[in-house]
């Protein structure tokens, strides 16, 4: 191996993703090269400093890092090294994820920063400006009021983002040096990083700080480029059934949104009640209903006495796709278009990326093909559609994905489309799947004209699957519109246990249609049902007359997808019988022949209390409840997040005990502390 090739995976080396083969040749040539012993050991000795760094910030939001506690530090650091599960490392730099803040690190950065009296993040993982020149603004930093400046020192402007400090100072003759013209400052630039000349006395820190000229900081879509993107879909509200007995919507099987909101609480923070989608929730969560193979659908239908709302009644309509075996299901040809800008390095992205792809190149089998596409300030093809039998070429494909640049996810969608009608296979599953945080901004940017696109291919037979990335600057409105006008699914990867419930659980309800423009009209008999509310499916609103119209979208089911669909019912004393129906549309993905069938909602189906109902019917119940919580519903108002915790300690001890549901109660938990912390 030559240097260049060997520094170019010290960073996979150290943290242990290269090939046992490659790892012998690397250490053979470090053995053999002081520079490259150089460069190797000082990647090492930033991983000992950043594992042995722990953030704990005070009751007030700081830290305070006495030099005592910086030398103690480095003493377990050289003691006790470990690898730092939260570090993307790169050839000379190192992005490191400190409660959700990106940071350019080196281990002289380091000590720089500790010595200038340290700085704690705030816990809630919203933009905040960091600067050095201001006196301890309160919670956020903590650095002396009147920051001096030592000679020798250089400014580096970290990748534009406004929740890291925009510059912090470098020992110029330490051992990374990017205030100097040269191969590794191109690199850096190359990612997005700028950096300023050297300061000195009498030269103001501000003086010294680099503009952020970097690509990849166009606004995308028109807003700011570093934030998180939602958009709030409104709150359906009670309806007279005597006024309008029908209510009609699109079906859904996203779970983007329960993902997103995991993220925040798991680091300390409510999610935005933006962010929140109720249905997206119940359906992340398990059911057990069972398919008839005879039926594309099964109707499932239960109600019972609402747990929270007293004189009210809750409906579940739970609805299970017909399931395909996985050696019945078509072939695939899957192509990937994979953002690999700069933004992709935050938070180990790309990274989770790919080890995303390793999964699913291991669960095809020798009748599949994959291609793969990557943009940053440009798309271009990495590997055509190849044999899933070749997989050694897709995963040395893998293995050379890189940061590059700003975002052109324009052109990255142009060219994965081209290759997937190239490779277009009737009777096989043709999907584009696109790995993004969702940020364009190179390029058409505009939603409207990159959604007329995706629809356009979808009509083709091409569908799409938008799966998300990354916190801190992430476009889930785009991503979320994007998988519904490419007739695909939409979910949000936040580590790699998602990926492994989202790959390996069931390869053929990721890829294995059912049926298509999937809608649902539910009828309420005025006798029965004084009024009613549907919970949740704001976004997939149809108009009542357009049911039948079968041009308007509706949503795509794969098999052994389920749906569950919850309503709030103010039921009539001293009537019994029929409440109403629920009726399906959909069409058939091969023949497109549109089929319609009717399930009678009977009060038989009806608990006398809610202890009575199935436990699943109770879980759906409480993950509506925290969801609405969450977003801050109406219906929820003057009602604590607490109680449905307590509510949730009544769920049978096996069902609580699953690996999905126990993450649910423990994320109840936590957002119930967090919202009493903030009252």
């Amino acid at each position: 191996m030559s240097c260049p090739e060997v520094q170019e995976r010290l960073s996979d080396h150290l943290l242990g993703e290269t090939s046992a083969e490659d790892r012998a040749r690397i250490e053979d040539h470090i053995a053999g090269c002081p520079a490259c012993a150089s460069e190797h050991e000082g990647l090492r000795e930033t991983i000992d400093l950043l594992a042995a760094h722990e953030w704990s910030p005070s009751e007030n939001g700081r830290e305070e890092l006495s030099p005592e506690r910086v030398r103690r530090l480095e003493e377990r650091a050289a003691r006790e090294p470990r690898r730092w599960g939260g570090v993307l490392l790169k050839p000379a730099a190192v992005v490191v994820r400190v409660v959700g803040m990106a940071a350019v690190m080196t281990p002289s950065l380091l000590r720089a920063r500790v010595s200038l009296g340290g700085y704690a993040p705030s816990n809630a993982p919203q933009p905040e400006v960091w600067k050095l020149a201001e006196p301890k603004p309160e919670g956020r930093v903590q650095v002396p009021a009147e920051p001096s400046v030592a000679p020798g020192l250089s400014a580096v402007a970290v990748n534009g983002d406004s929740r890291v400090p925009p510059a912090t100072m470098v020992p110029a003759d330490g051992r990374f040096n990017y205030s100097q013209p040269g191969p590794e400052i191109d690199k850096l630039r190359s990612h997005g990083y700028v950096a300023a000349g050297p300061a000195g006395p009498g030269v103001p820190p501000d003086h010294a700080l680099a503009k952020l000229q970097a690509p990849g900081l166009v606004p995308p879509n028109g807003a700011p480029a570093r934030d998180m993107y939602f958009e709030h879909a409104g709150t359906n509200p009670f309806v007279v059934t005597a006024e309008d007995a029908l209510s009609t919507f699109g079906l859904d099987v996203d779970t983007a949104s329960y993902s997103i909101a995991r993220s925040y609480i798991q680091r300390g923070a409510l999610p935005p009640p933006s962010a929140v989608r109720v249905e997206e929730f119940v359906n992340a969560l398990p059911q057990d209903y069972r398919a008839d193979p005879a039926k594309t659908f099964t109707v499932f239908l239960e109600g019972a006495p609402h747990p929270f709302h007293r004189g009210y009644h809750l409906l579940r309509i739970g609805i299970k796709a017909r399931e395909v075996a996985q050696r019945d299901r078509k072939p695939v040809v899957l192509t990937f278009v994979i953002d690999v800008s700069g933004s992709m390095a935050m938070e180990n992205r790309l990274g989770l990326v790919k080890r995303s792809l390793r999964l699913l190149v291991e669960k095809l089998d020798e009748r599949d093909r994959i291609g793969l596409v990557v943009y940053g300030t440009s798309g271009r093809v990495v590997l055509e559609p190849t044999p899933v039998s070749e997989a050694g070429t897709i995963q040395r494909a893998i293995d050379r994905l890189m940061p590059e640049g700003s975002t052109n996810m324009e052109q990255g969608l142009d060219l994965g489309y081209a290759m997937a009608r190239r490779a277009f296979e009737p009777g096989f599953t043709n999907r584009v799947i696109l790995c993004t945080d969702g940020v364009a901004n190179n390029g058409i940017t505009d939603a409207a004209t990159l959604l007329k696109k995706v629809h356009g291919q979808a009509e083709k037979g091409v569908d799409l699957i938008a799966l998300g990335f990354g916190m801190g600057n992430y476009n889930d409105v785009l991503l979320q519109k994007l998988a519904d006008e490419g007739d695909g699914q939409y979910a949000y990867i936040d580590d790699f246990q998602d990926a492994e419930r989202f790959f390996l659980r069931d390869l053929t309800q990721v890829l294995e249609v059912v049926a298509r423009d999937a809608k649902a009209q539910v009828e309420f008999e005025p006798v029965m049902v004084e009024r009613y509310r549907l919970i949740g499916y704001e976004k997939r609103d149809v108009a009542d007359e357009k049911f039948r119209d079968d041009t308007v979208d509706g949503g795509e089911l794969n098999a052994g997808h389920t749906v569950t669909v919850l309503y709030e019912l103010k039921l009539k004393d001293g009537v019994s019988g029929s409440l109403g129906a629920v009726h399906l549309r959909y069409a058939d993905p091969d023949s497109h022949q549109v089929t319609e069938v009717r399930e009678v909602i009977s009060d038989r189906r009806f608990r006398e209390s809610f202890a009575a109902a199935s436990p699943r019917f109770r879980l759906a119940a409480l993950v509506a409840r925290f969801a609405e919580h969450l977003r801050k519903s109406y219906w929820v108002k003057g009602e604590k997040l607490e109680r449905v915790a307590e509510a949730a300690e009544s769920l049978p001890p096996g069902l609580a005990q699953e690996p999905e549901v126990r993450e649910f109660l423990d994320l109840l938990r936590r957002a119930a502390a967090l919202q009493t912390r903030q009252e």
